[in-house]
């Protein structure tokens, strides 16, 4: 997901708690040579973050087990 908002210059929100460690061995272990690239912030909790969202905002929910894959998405 961080790679395709690299790609795409998009920002990424992750919000905690975690599942991963976002520290330099880290990234480094996972090849992410990218990750300075990645606009990217996190939040605390969802509450947080649905607070600083518009609700005009356009927003795209990416997990692993979704039923839709991120490259059939029609995006507009």
């Amino acid at each position: 997901v961080a790679r395709l908002c690299a790609a795409t210059q998009t920002k990424l929100h992750l919000i905690e708690p975690l599942g991963f460690e976002l520290g330099d061995r880290q990234l480094k272990r996972a090849g992410m040579d990218y990750w300075q690239h990645v606009e990217w912030q996190t939040w605390p909790d969802w509450a947080a973050f649905t607070v600083s969202v518009s609700l005009e905002a356009t927003l795209w929910f990416i997990e692993s087990g979704g039923p839709t894959r991120y490259a059939d998405a029609r995006f507009s």
